[in-house]
């Protein structure tokens, strides 16, 4: 099953809250089994991104996801996570911090064992749109990231 989703809402307050207060509010959502929830909590900052990966994360091609390119240690992630969320809008994170973020449209597929894959598409006025995917796992009772699909 996949979802279309391009500027969905984060939960209210989100904005302007603690590091510990997202990390709280996305391990509520994962007992809830709300992915919206946890990606909203997850795609605010690196510190929430970095509670939440797996301890090597597989970075692939996109176009032939089977094939692994090289894994990542979790602590030398760093910033890589392309998605941010900008006043309750999916956007680039390269881009979010300027004065006009760039927007993204995600596609959501539930996997099996509760797993979810975010395609993210950055459309482009002239050249080549930005594009690369996601895997979260479902594990020790909350998504870890363990896939980066470039």
């Amino acid at each position: 099953m996949g979802l279309a989703l391009a500027g969905l809402s984060a939960p209210a307050g989100a904005q302007g809250v603690s590091d510990a207060e997202l990390i709280a509010s996305a391990r509520q959502a994962c007992a809830d089994r709300d992915f919206n929830g946890f990606m909203s909590n997850f795609a605010r900052n690196t510190r929430v991104q970095a509670a939440f990966l797996a301890p090597s994360i597989e970075v692939r091609s996109l176009a032939a996801p089977a094939r692994i390119i090289s894994t990542v240690e979790a602590a030398r992630y760093g910033n890589a996570f392309a998605i941010a969320m900008v006043d309750y809008s999916w956007v680039d994170a390269r881009t979010a911090r300027g004065r006009n973020p760039a927007d993204l449209r995600l596609t959501w597929t539930e996997l099996p064992d509760s797993g979810q894959r975010i395609d993210y598409v950055r459309p482009a006025a002239r050249g080549a749109n930005r594009a690369g995917a996601y895997v979260f796992a479902f594990r020790g009772g909350c998504w870890q990231l363990v896939q980066d699909l470039r």
